[in-house]
């Protein structure tokens, strides 16, 4: 493994770690899932050993514990039962699953709880009891994360996860031919990406998750039912939209949004004014994030003015809006029945009467 690699797995499991100590007493559902989907590539990625035992005098058990190995500790034992409560398990992606399944098994949380209910300081063990516990929850990580290594690396996993981001395959190649057909239609289009939040409370309780992803289906409903009779809409000829649940954010919108470049060129301002019509749309509940206001912060994204002939533009736009498509395991957990987490506008038919051979992409 690579040194940064090794940098950023040992950044993520210091803030695992810190993360459920701190939530420990309000840890929600989605906070959990976002732990797993974390450590799960670490675990693929990590061959390191997960204790080390020194015998001091008279018996004395000095026990070092890998960092992977404390942030699984501390997830099996902080996380599981929420996890397993509020959802089940074939709403997840097949990484989430394998990590709850395994961890359901061999009575392997109860034994990790027994362990931290000794609250061992230093890893200093100066009883056999105690030593013996440490032991047989030890033995059952071990076994629980090689279960984990090896059911990843099996052909029918690899199956599995082709399946599942088949999806977001076809949702990308529709969305590429959708800005092509934009493309075809205008000689140039403005972009526009804002991000359609919601003001943040940490005081949510389980079953607000619930209640405020209906409350923002309905609302987007609204918002892209209004464009067609909304002033504020008259030169945007396209949309796509994701919809994502973060630990920090809650339910949010990331939307693109395509101009007639022909009739509108002040993308800071239109980007705003959408904004400030989603904070009224949804009786100031909401909040947005006006990403064309900070250009220089998002070059990556491909935003403001692209002609039909800047192809590089037109090539770096598909491929920054391709994480619009990007499957999001959090929002699909969460996500009741059949939710949609991604949208766009229709494909039109095209244009007739016009001259000239079609524009290529």
């Amino acid at each position: 493994m690579t040194t940064n690699a090794n940098q950023y797995h040992h950044y993520a499991l210091n803030r695992i770690i810190h993360s459920i100590k701190c939530q420990k007493q309000d840890q929600k559902p989605i906070h959990a899932l976002n732990h797993i989907k974390q450590l799960m590539p670490i675990i693929q990625q990590t061959d390191d050993y997960l204790f080390s035992v020194n015998e001091g005098e008279r018996g004395i058990k000095h026990i070092a514990t890998s960092l992977l190995a404390r942030a699984v500790i501390v997830t099996l034992a902080n996380c599981m039962e929420h996890v397993a409560r509020y959802y089940p398990l074939y709403t997840f992606n097949p990484y989430l699953n394998i990590f709850a399944r395994h961890a359901a098994k061999d009575g392997l949380i109860e034994k990790v709880q027994r362990h931290e209910a000794l609250s061992i300081q230093g890893g200093v063990y100066t009883n056999d009891q105690a030593y013996s516990i440490f032991v047989d929850m030890a033995d059952a990580i071990e076994d629980f994360i090689y279960q984990i290594k090896q059911e990843m690396s099996s052909t029918g996993f690899k199956t599995l996860m082709y399946n599942a981001e088949r999806v977001s395959r076809q949702n990308y190649e529709r969305l590429r031919l959708y800005i092509n057909n934009l493309f075809n239609r205008h000689s140039r289009l403005l972009v526009l990406r804002v991000d359609l939040t919601y003001q943040w409370e940490t005081t949510w309780l389980e079953q607000d998750w619930k209640t405020r992803y209906w409350e923002a289906k309905q609302d987007l409903k609204r918002f892209l039912d209004n464009m067609d009779s909304n002033d504020l809409f008259e030169h945007v000829v396209g949309y796509a939209w994701k919809l994502e649940c973060g630990p920090d954010k809650g339910w949010h919108y990331h939307v693109l949004f395509f101009c007639n470049g022909s009739k509108v060129r002040e993308d800071e301002n239109l980007g705003m004014l959408i904004g400030k019509y989603w904070k009224k749309l949804t009786q100031y509940r909401g909040d947005y994030h006006n990403c064309n206001g900070y250009k220089s912060r998002y070059e990556s994204l491909c935003i403001g003015m692209i002609n039909y002939y800047d192809l590089h533009l037109i090539d770096a736009l598909k491929s920054a809006a391709k994480y619009l498509v990007k499957v999001d395991h959090i929002a699909r957990a969460l996500v009741q029945g059949n939710g949609r987490t991604f949208g766009r506008g229709e494909i039109l038919p095209p244009r007739t009467g016009t001259v000239g051979r079609p524009r290529s992409f």
